[in-house]
């Protein structure tokens, strides 16, 4: 059995939780430690079970609860180099830090794990291909833009986790400076629910059985605008379809 739990999801912390057997992967530690801790409660996880922590990129929303976590629950940090020297880890770097190389396979218990790179104003910023009992996972958040290589990293994976993270007219509409909302949209910024969709049209195919929308703007989308750009694309074989949320722990997929 593999599961996927999006625990939260967003600019207020990103915590997902890939497991297969009895390995268990932590994917980003945004939120705050003890939050983290409430959220593995709620969906009935138990924090010590984790084997490893992965890091997308140094970004405060993904590493926030990261070195309390750690101190209470010593576990590997997989991180790119470039990132690294944002997490605030250098006197447990020897110990716990691992390097991680785009488009490098590791294996962390029963669990292959690919990085690739993805286009966002960070150090260095990943997508992920977990494989796992013959399922594919494949995840992209955090990017402005994508290629034909991101598309090729997912495409065909049973269980998508893609950015859909604003509505364009909610975004130029709202209330957030100029110089933000440029960032924002532009190509080193987040995915807006058509270029989500547009992302998703190419990778899904026949194989593809679940769907999580994540990274969702708090104040420039909802998860009906969400819903409905990627509707279009989503075949009646995608059974499994969600809106991650931010404070809430997400319905798992389970494949």
């Amino acid at each position: 059995m593999v599961r996927v739990d999006v625990l939260a999801s967003g600019s207020s912390g990103n915590l997902t939780v890939i497991r297969s057997g009895r390995t268990k992967v932590l994917l980003d530690a945004g939120p705050s430690c003890k939050r983290i801790l409430e959220l593995f409660e709620q969906a009935g996880l138990d924090p010590a079970s984790i084997d490893a922590v992965l890091i997308s990129h140094e970004h405060s929303d993904h590493i926030g609860g990261l070195r309390v976590f750690l101190k209470k629950y010593p576990r590997p940090v997989f991180v790119s180099d470039l990132s690294a020297p944002y997490l605030g880890l250098e006197r447990e770097a020897e110990r716990l830090v691992r390097p991680m190389e785009p488009g490098e396979a590791m294996t962390i218990g029963h669990v292959s794990v690919t990085p690739f790179p993805v286009p966002h104003d960070a150090e260095q910023t990943f997508g992920f291909v977990f494989r796992a009992e013959g399922m594919k996972i494949g995840c992209a958040t955090d990017l402005g833009t994508y290629s034909a290589d991101v598309v090729g990293h997912l495409k065909g994976a049973n269980c998508l986790l893609l950015e859909f993270n604003h509505d364009l007219d909610m975004l130029h509409e709202g209330c957030y400076p100029q110089h933000l909302k440029i960032r924002i949209a532009g190509k080193l910024g987040h995915l807006s629910n058509g270029q989500g969709a547009k992302l998703l049209s190419k990778t899904i195919t026949g194989e593809t059985a679940g769907l999580f929308l994540m990274h969702l703007s708090r104040e420039n989308n909802t998860p009906e605008s969400a819903k409905l750009a990627a509707s279009a694309c989503v075949s009646d074989k995608v059974v499994f379809f969600e809106v991650a949320g931010q404070y809430r722990p997400t319905r798992p997929w389970i494949g």
